[in-house]
């Protein structure tokens, strides 16, 4: 299955605790793997993830355990995500969502770094 791409820079707003929290995500695609950076309210850290056909599926893990632990997955149409994310250890899932800012290229193996 050819996976959607993905590659780009993406925003979001999610809300946390009755407060919307802005997340920032740079997305880098290598066929159905993605990786990347996050940003969310002033902390960051790191994206690993895959896609299946339009199907994403990613956890975002902070840099020095200044966010908890993040768990998107969604559906890709266009230069839009839509889905859910679990953060830390809460049980529950929340809607998310995100829109793409600035298209990315996917990645080819002579683009691979020579060590990841």
């Amino acid at each position: 299955m050819v996976p959607a791409l993905a590659a780009g820079k993406w925003q979001s707003q999610i809300n946390i605790d009755g407060k919307m929290v802005p997340y920032e995500f740079d997305v880098e695609q290598f066929f159905q793997n993605i990786d990347g950076s996050a940003r969310a309210g002033g902390a960051s850290g790191e994206i690993r993830g895959k896609m299946t056909g339009e199907q994403i599926r990613f956890a975002l893990a902070a840099k020095g355990g200044k966010i908890d632990r993040h768990e998107f997955q969604g559906v890709l149409k266009g230069d839009t995500i839509t889905g859910t994310v679990k953060i830390g250890l809460d049980t529950v899932t929340r809607p998310w969502s995100a829109k793409l800012v600035k298209r990315g290229e996917l990645m080819r193996a002579q683009d691979e770094p020579e060590a990841k």
